[in-house]
């Protein structure tokens, strides 16, 4: 999925007009007056770039209309956009869905993993915020970065969030190896090990990896 920046999606939706530069009225408007990919005007609609001027639906439904019917940055001459059908609504999940996955927030607060957090709870999960300083624990939250340096001697590293709070996960050459799999394709990761807090540094040694399957916004970065 591409990622909106906020620079971005402020740039595309003012267009320049000879010395003068003119609002864009939506997504149309914008697909005819610009060279823009579909994957970016996608990317800006679940974003909510369009928010003040159509659903959001409305828009990627506008956006996959207007690809088959003409090419960007052109008027049509003879085809005329079809009316968008009623749409059901955006639920919360889809919006923060979306909106954490391409600007990485949301005008509620709400972090993914709070939308499954009964689901963690029933894992043996604890929320960060209620983490002692030290000693074995189980959490969990999103994966936002993984590494797995050559000069680490085969040690991965992932950082895992839940809201505002981030961990960071040391795994041993031999776990890795045996949940090799998991990892590649962790999303969200429930996480045993011991933990230790050195000032802001949260760091746990984990022993035991569980992938949580979910609608949950993640980057889906890679890792060798």
């Amino acid at each position: 999925m591409a990622r909106a920046k906020p620079s971005t999606a402020t740039k595309v939706m003012t267009c320049k007009n000879g010395k003068s530069r003119r609002s864009i009225a939506g997504v149309k408007d914008l697909y005819e007056r610009l060279a823009i990919d579909r994957d970016t005007l996608e990317a800006l609609a679940r974003a909510g770039a369009f928010d003040s001027l159509q659903e959001r639906r409305d828009a990627l439904y506008q956006i996959g209309a207007l690809v088959h019917i003409e090419p960007p940055a052109q008027k049509p001459m003879l085809f005329a956009l079809p009316e968008t059908p009623r749409l059901p609504e955006l639920t919360i999940r889809e919006q923060v869905t979306w909106d954490y996955g391409l600007i990485g927030l949301n005008e509620w607060g709400v972090h993914p993993v709070d939308l499954i957090r009964q689901q963690l709870l029933y894992l043996g999960a604890t929320p960060m915020v209620r983490l002692p300083h030290q000693g074995h624990v189980t959490t969990a939250g999103v994966v936002i970065a993984k590494q797995r340096p050559p000069t680490a001697k085969g040690f991965a590293f992932y950082v895992i969030e839940d809201g505002p709070l981030r961990l960071q996960v040391v795994i041993s050459p031999d776990l890795w190896e045996s949940e090799r799999s998991v990892l590649r394709e962790a999303r969200v990761l429930v996480v045993s090990g011991l933990l230790e807090k050195r000032g802001k540094a949260w760091t746990i040694r984990a022993d035991q990896l569980v992938n949580v399957h979910g609608n949950t916004a993640t980057s889906g970065m890679e890792v060798a």
